[in-house]
């Protein structure tokens, strides 16, 4: 239709026609990154079916790769890949998009596929590809995927100076815990940046090497390269770990340097001084922080329950709540477990709540697996054994939950009839399944069963693990078998505290006193220490055969020579002595001048001893003692005084 038009005006209208569709295209484009980056879905969608409407996508690898970025921000990985499959000219950039599309959704070994497909197809890679298959192999903890890669990278000549390939080298190596090699790739690089250095810093911090990312902190500032707010959040991992010092004078630094707001460096002080055990701080610090996140209540909280605070870290999470911040998976868990630790069965039921309205968190095992256990440890075995029954896939540490449960609240039988269950599932017991089963058949005095265990115990290998060990000593011994406990005992390699104690309770426990003495003469020979369990033991076993010289020279043997500060519950087995040898005034001035207030327990000793030597005056204030301590179970403690 142009034809009669002269040449000149042809080319001005054809560069027209081209310049519009070209404007129209890079506002496509940009369109689509600034919906991905705002996630808004409805004019992303839009401008979708525009472009569909204009028939530009088919044969644009850049629409398309534009398109798969947009809906892999989303996570709407289905949509990306069928994006990708409608564009039939697919070039490295789009093939790009849909391998970074899937690794960052976390799917690495589908990137890994979606590369060798590209590999296969001719195209020339570039360093956007190599980077994203770098990081798609430390998703999946491909080393040797991830070391053929570097090779590849290494003989291309064009590649070989690439800054941020160096440095996706240096942050693989880091994170695989592979730290030589990641030296080697930084020592390489033409010039080290932030990135370099935070990438090789944060590896040295995440395996351990504390002094090392001090080190490669200190080199980077004389090198003149100012540590950035992901530089600090790595170091602080490593500090949580030293000393107290370096702690303030870190925090300092970060504070000179304006970072004490923001939220990533924030969540890395808190998690820092929690580790320190400096709870106070690390609250001061939360509370500085202008805004939140579910990161930084999350650290708190777990904080608080590292230190068995969980009375304040369900406050804590009551208050994420109201402030409105929806909590993730570990912060539900961390939840759950502190309900378990204290038995708050009421907190535990908000927190199941909670989990129902986002339904997603309750398909995940892990959460189920915690929920199973806190219900168990708060006293509901109905309600774990509910939660159990509607799993639709079980694994090891569900069964083992739900048992451990039964076993905590002397439900013996049903735990060994959940073990039998289990036992004809295609779900094997692991050790601490094991461990709860002896338990059980100690509990029960079910020495067959308990022989049966051990029989498989040992046909799995097992016998020298050093939990089952104590478990199968403890099972024994309460069985009535000691022979068979000593032999369990004599044949592991490593004799731990613990198993020294379960033994020597043991022995005191089928009334052979005797040989308990001997036993703790060879558990210091063999170069264990007593601890404050076995002075338990020892000055019990004192107390009830009214070994009065015995128990002074444990006593004192305790604090001088092994270093253990006599407790409330030693103190009581000296009160229970003396009340037993009728030293009736002595035991009340020990009562009195210890450092711990009198309970129950030495109430009742003192109570028996005023009843056998008729002092009802003195038997009187004792019960007025255990009135103001408990009214309940003073109440009972009434009948030596009637």
């Amino acid at each position: 239709m142009f034809l009669h038009l002269p040449n000149g005006v042809l080319f001005v209208r054809a560069m027209k026609v081209v310049t519009s569709q070209d404007h129209i295209r890079r506002s496509f484009i940009a369109s689509l990154k600034a919906c991905a980056t705002s996630k808004d879905i409805g004019k992303g969608q839009y401008t979708h079916s525009q472009i569909l409407k204009k028939g530009q996508l088919e044969r644009d690898p850049y629409l398309g790769s534009s398109l798969v970025s947009m809906y892999a921000e989303w996570g709407w990985i289905s949509n990306a890949q069928a994006m990708f499959d409608c564009v039939t000219v697919q070039d490295v950039v789009l093939w790009n998009a849909l391998i970074a599309a899937h690794v960052k959704q976390g799917h690495g070994a589908e990137a890994l596929m979606h590369y060798d497909k590209l590999h296969n197809t001719g195209i020339s890679l570039n360093a956007v590809t190599y980077i994203c298959s770098l990081k798609a192999c430390v998703s999946v903890g491909a080393v040797e995927r991830g070391r053929k890669i570097h090779a590849e990278i290494f003989s291309n000549p064009l590649l070989q100076d690439d800054l941020v390939i160096g440095n996706t080298l240096v942050d693989m190596y880091a994170k695989f815990g592979l730290l030589a090699e990641a030296r080697e790739v930084f020592d390489m690089l033409p010039f080290q940046t932030v990135i370099s250095w935070t990438a090789l810093l944060a590896g040295y911090a995440k395996f351990g090497y504390n002094e090392e990312a001090m080190h490669c902190l200190q080199k980077m500032k004389h090198a003149g390269i100012a540590p950035n707010k992901i530089t600090y959040a790595c170091i602080l991992r490593a500090c949580g770990n030293t000393d107290a010092m370096e702690s303030y004078r870190l925090h300092g630094e970060i504070i000179r340097q304006g970072f004490e707001h923001d939220l990533t460096v924030g969540s890395a002080l808190v998690d820092m001084y929690s580790k320190c055990g400096q709870l106070d701080k690390a609250r001061q610090v939360f509370d500085q922080i202008p805004s939140s996140s579910v990161v930084l209540w999350t650290t708190l909280i777990s904080g608080y329950l590292k230190h068995k605070n969980c009375k304040e870290a369900l406050v804590c999470f009551g208050s994420m709540l109201q402030y409105g911040v929806t909590p993730n998976a570990i912060t539900f868990l961390c939840g759950l477990k502190a309900c378990g630790s204290i038995g708050a069965l009421d907190k535990g039921q908000e927190i199941y709540i909670e989990l129902a309205r986002t339904e997603h968190f309750m398909k995940q095992l892990p959460i189920a697996n915690a929920l199973i256990a806190m219900y168990a440890k708060c006293g509901s075995p109905i309600k774990a054994q509910e939660v159990f029954d509607n799993l639709p896939l079980r694994d090891v540490i569900s069964w083992t939950a739900l048992i451990s449960g039964y076993v905590q609240h002397d439900h013996g039988q049903e735990a060994l009839e959940c073990f039998a269950l289990m036992e004809g599932t295609s779900c094997s017991p692991n050790a601490a399944t094991y461990v709860c089963a002896l338990q059980a058949c100690g509990k029960l005095g079910a020495l067959v069963k308990g022989q049966c265990l051990h029989v498989d115990v040992s046909q799995k290998g097992l016998e020298t693990n050093l939990f089952l060990g104590s478990s199968l000593v403890d099972m024994y011994l309460r069985c009535g078998a000691v022979i068979e406990a000593e032999d369990v005992f004599k044949k592991l390699p490593v004799k731990d505290e613990g198993l020294w104690n379960a033994l020597i309770a043991g022995y005191v426990q089928n009334g052979e006193s005797k040989i308990v003495f001997s036993l703790f003469d060879k558990m210091i020979k063999e170069g264990r220490q007593p601890d404050f369990i076995t002075f338990m033991i020892m000055l019990k076993t004192c107390s009830q055969a009214g070994l009065v010289d015995k128990f002074e020279t444990l006593f004192e043997a305790m604090i001088e020579i092994h270093g253990v500060a006599p407790s409330l519950e030693h103190h009581h087995c000296m009160i229970d002595l003396l009340c037993r040898m009728g030293e009736l005034i002595e035991a009340l001035t020990i009562a009195e001048k210890m450092p711990f207030e009198p309970n129950i327990v030495a109430c009742h000793s003192l109570l028996s001893a005023c009843q056998k030597l008729g002092s009802t005056n003195l038997g009187t204030c004792v019960f007025d003692h255990a009135m103001k301590l408990n009214k309940k179970n003073a109440a009972v403690l009434f009948c030596p005084l009637a």
